[in-house]
């Protein structure tokens, strides 16, 4: 918990971006949390993310975790992330409604980079 306690408050990437390929915008209607994703794709490689938004900490917390994590990746690794591997990743154990906080993020991230050809 202290990870993402770290990153709630000290957040990884967090701001918008001025150079992007795409960007997408999604809310957790269940809680109200919302994500902005910025994605700078160069050819098939994630090269820059930011990302905005507001919520709890777990919501917050996993998209600058999963942000540092997807930098430099290919989209096709990336789409390939699934909310166990998220878990993984984020290294807390979530019940049933975290695991939506915490999944708000690759969605938003997912939903962009189907936009980019």
């Amino acid at each position: 918990m202290q990870n993402i306690m770290e990153h709630f408050k000290n957040p990884e990437n967090y701001g918008a971006l001025s150079d992007f390929n795409c960007s997408c915008q999604l809310k957790n209607v269940s809680c109200g949390d919302v994500i902005g994703v910025w994605l700078k794709v160069d050819g098939e490689v994630l090269k820059q993310i930011g990302f905005e938004g507001k919520g709890c900490a777990i919501s917050q917390a996993s998209m600058s975790i999963l942000s540092e994590e997807i930098l430099d990746m290919k989209k096709d690794e990336i789409e390939k992330i699934s909310s166990g591997d998220l878990v993984d990743i984020i290294g807390v154990d979530l019940g049933p409604t975290r695991l939506k906080c915490a999944l708000l993020g690759l969605s938003a991230v997912k939903k962009c980079l189907k936009e980019v050809s």
